[in-house]
């Protein structure tokens, strides 16, 4: 026979769980509260104790891991002294080490990646040069580039890909072009409050149908860009993005246009999901439309989502569960730009795995949407 399980309520939502406390989801908001809120000398003692315990930086159960994350995310710090403490011990993983780097280390990872034999060791210099990410680190990528090495065959993908992480890239000219936003916005619920930020919504529902599995279509975001604190995304009035909410997950990327007149519709139908798309509940889409018209908004540092499961953010870097994946625009071919990344639990209740990363393309009216999940 089995036996019941004791249910309890989280002691900030209520929402049912297993055991006495807050639900993850709590205990994540928490947590970034708390990082919002450090000190200078609570950052310098973190700094100081990743500097010590460098060999544990890639054990996601170690302190080191939740400290350099800390500083970093919600701090926007990464010191010097780490950084020379990373390059003497030629630690490149991970590569937002050398965010911000000075000239003297920038210029040492430079001369690694020129005397660079192995495709392991230049992958990671790429992505730490793509992550100190200036003019130099443009040139030194692009030289590779445009020189070839040997190594360079055995990657998955070329030099330009790399620097995606640092949320830029060049073209065949070695002219620089971004990928994301230096501006970040966080976006979270205020169920508890009736004087909500209308400039982004999430989740409205749509009356059309997916032709794939008859759900309901939604708006998984809508931004005021007349609003002044996104102008930085360079559009006018609001703009919408479109997608199933049951078949964004099974095709490799999905579009959506937007429109001068503040209307949008989604690019259907999409690729590969005949078979595998599923219709999501009514309910299910009216609870997160509730959800999604009661928000608010802060501005946070741009690493404030880019190792947070649970964040929601438009702007910044992001935490990209595989790896990061820039779209063609479908209309003029040019890479987009990574906008903003929906965790799916945060307005759809549980009911789906995984991150929604929208990405836009202004010169097109275009957004583009990536599911991922572990």
């Amino acid at each position: 026979m089995t036996k019941e399980r004791k249910t309890y309520h989280c002691q900030q939502c209520e929402k049912e769980i297993y055991y006495e406390g807050l639900c993850w989801l709590c205990r994540a908001k928490q947590k970034r509260k708390d990082g919002l809120a450090m000190t200078n000398e609570d950052v310098a003692y973190k700094q100081k104790y990743v500097i010590s315990h460098l060999d544990e930086l890639d054990k996601f159960e170690d302190p080191a891991y939740s400290y350099f994350w800390d500083c970093l995310s919600y701090q926007n710090v990464v010191s010097e002294e780490l950084q020379q403490a990373a390059l003497d011990r030629k630690m490149y993983i991970p590569a937002e080490l050398y965010c911000y780097a000075p000239e003297h280390i920038r210029d040492e990872l430079i001369n690694r990646l020129n005397q660079c034999t192995n495709r392991l060791e230049g992958s990671y210099l790429m992505s730490c040069l793509a992550m100190q990410g200036d003019d130099m680190s443009l040139e030194a990528i692009y030289q590779i580039k445009k020189e070839g090495r040997p190594w360079l065959e055995d990657l998955y993908a070329g030099p330009e890909i790399y620097a995606y992480s640092g949320n830029w890239s060049f073209d065949e000219n070695g002219k620089r072009f971004e990928t994301g936003y230096s501006k970040c916005y966080e976006i979270d619920d205020d169920k508890d409050n009736d004087n909500t930020d209308k400039a982004v919504i999430t989740a409205k529902v749509r009356e059309e149908k997916c032709p794939h599995c008859g759900s309901s279509l939604i708006e998984p975001i809508s931004i005021d860009c007349d609003d002044e604190r996104f102008s930085f995304i360079g559009a006018k009035g609001r703009i919408r993005a479109v997608c199933c909410p049951g078949c964004v997950g099974f095709t490799e990327s999905a579009f959506s246009s937007y429109f001068d007149d503040g209307t949008a519709s989604a690019d259907l139908p999409y690729e590969g999901v005949a078979d595998y798309g599923f219709c999501t509940e009514e309910q299910d889409l009216k609870e997160a439309e509730e959800k999604g018209a009661k928000l608010r908004l802060r501005e946070v540092p741009p690493f404030f989502g880019a190792e947070d499961w649970e964040a929601a953010t438009i702007g910044g870097f992001a935490h990209w569960i595989q790896d990061v994946q820039i779209l063609n625009c479908p209309c003029c071919q040019k890479p987009m730009k990574y906008l903003a990344q929906l965790p799916w639990d945060n307005f759809l209740n549980g009911m789906c795995e995984g991150t929604l990363y929208i990405e836009i393309c202004t010169n097109c009216k275009k957004f583009g949407m990536v599911h991922q999940q572990t």
